[in-house]
């Protein structure tokens, strides 16, 4: 009999380690579980923060195409307006080149005119000159 309990002692022995062991297992993989819990918390919370920074990247991206775009328009429109002033001054240069090229000939026209009442003048100015000194030395001989 001694025999048979000491054997039952072993049994029950081996179960209280066997059973400690399990225990410490299970104390382990609660451990192990917890952290994982921590791990996906933080994993979630990260997800969630990134999904945040994202659609708030993608609103302002979207912004500053609009943006763009209105920029984009409103030089188009300046370019377009300025293309049709330029346009515009041109036929007007066009349409007033004959009038500013008879008013030049008008003026060279003028200018000869007084060209040649200047060439007479100095003609008859030097004929009166010339009189005057033709008296004065007829008169002094």
């Amino acid at each position: 009999m001694t025999e048979r309990l000491d054997r039952i002692e072993r049994i029950l022995e081996g179960l209280a380690t066997s059973q400690q062991a399990d225990e410490a297992w299970r104390s382990e993989f609660r451990a192990d579980m917890d952290l994982l819990r921590q791990q996906q918390q933080a994993t979630h919370q990260t997800t969630d923060s990134n999904t945040r920074a994202i659609a708030a990247s993608r609103e302002e991206a979207q912004q500053w195409f609009q943006e763009m775009r209105a920029l984009t328009t409103s030089t188009a429109r300046t370019a377009e307006a300025n293309a049709n002033a330029i346009a515009e001054l041109r036929q007007s240069f066009e349409a007033s080149i004959p009038d500013l090229v008879g008013m030049i000939q008008g003026l060279a026209q003028s200018l000869e005119a007084y060209r040649i009442e200047a060439s007479a003048d100095r003609a008859e100015l030097r004929n009166l000159v010339e009189r005057m000194y033709g008296d004065r030395t007829n008169g002094n001989n």
